[in-house]
C-alpha cells in the first residue's frame, strides 16, 4: 500500500516536472518569437529611415522620367518599312508586297482585344456568339476559338483517362516531343 502511494507520489511529481519543462520550453520560443518579430521590426524601419534619408539627400540630383521606356533607336526594320526606296528589298526579304504585310497585320486582332474577350468570356461564361457580337468579332475569328477551345478540351480528357490507366504519365515526360506519341503507345 505504501509503495503504491509512493510510486503513484513519484509518478505525479514527474507529470508535474514535465508540465513545468514544457510551459518554461513554450515560454522561451514565445519569448524568442516576440524578439526575432521586435529585431526584423527594428532592421526595417532602420532600412526604410536610410533609404529615406538617400533619396531625400537624392531627390534634387535625379531628373523626373518622362516615360516608363527610354526612347530606344528602332533600327533597320522602321526604315526599311518607311522609306519607299526598299520595297524591292522588302519583297526579297519578306517574300511579300508591303501592301500584303499591311493587309496581313490589320487582320490580327489587337493584343487588349483578345485579352477582353478571354477576360469576359470566361468572368461571364457567356456563348461565343454573344461574345463576338460584343466585341466586333468576325464569325471565322469566334468558330476558330471554339474549335481551339473543344479540341484542347479534347486533348486535355484524352490525357486524363491515360493518366488513370498508366502510371508513367503521372510524372513529366522527359522524352522529345516526337517520341511522345511512341511512349504513349508503348504504354
Amino acid at each position: 500500500m505504501d509503495s503504491e502511494r509512493s510510486l503513484f507520489r513519484i509518478v505525479a511529481i514527474l507529470l508535474v516536472i514535465i508540465a513545468i519543462r514544457k510551459a518554461q520550453r513554450f515560454r522561451f520560443i514565445a519569448l524568442n518569437m516576440y524578439f526575432l518579430r521586435k529585431r526584423r521590426q527594428h532592421d526595417l524601419i532602420s532600412a526604410l529611415l536610410t533609404r529615406g534619408i538617400r533619396r531625400i539627400r537624392c531627390t534634387h540630383l535625379r531628373r523626373r522620367r518622362a516615360a516608363w521606356v527610354y526612347p530606344r533607336p528602332q533600327g533597320w526594320f522602321e526604315e526599311m518599312y518607311q522609306n519607299p526606296v526598299f520595297s524591292t528589298l522588302w519583297k526579297n526579304d519578306f517574300r511579300v508586297t508591303k501592301e500584303t504585310f499591311d493587309y496581313i497585320c490589320q487582320l490580327a486582332v489587337a493584343l487588349n482585344k483578345c485579352v477582353a474577350i478571354a477576360l469576359w468570356r470566361m468572368g461571364t461564361g457567356n456563348l461565343y456568339r454573344t461574345t463576338r457580337i460584343t466585341f466586333g468579332q468576325g464569325k471565322s475569328t469566334a468558330k476558330f476559338n471554339k474549335i481551339l477551345s473543344k479540341s484542347r478540351v479534347i486533348v486535355e480528357r484524352a490525357f486524363r483517362k491515360l493518366k488513370c490507366h498508366w502510371r508513367c504519365l503521372l510524372k513529366p515526360l522527359e522524352e522529345k516531343t516526337p517520341k511522345v506519341p511512341h511512349t504513349i503507345l508503348t504504354c
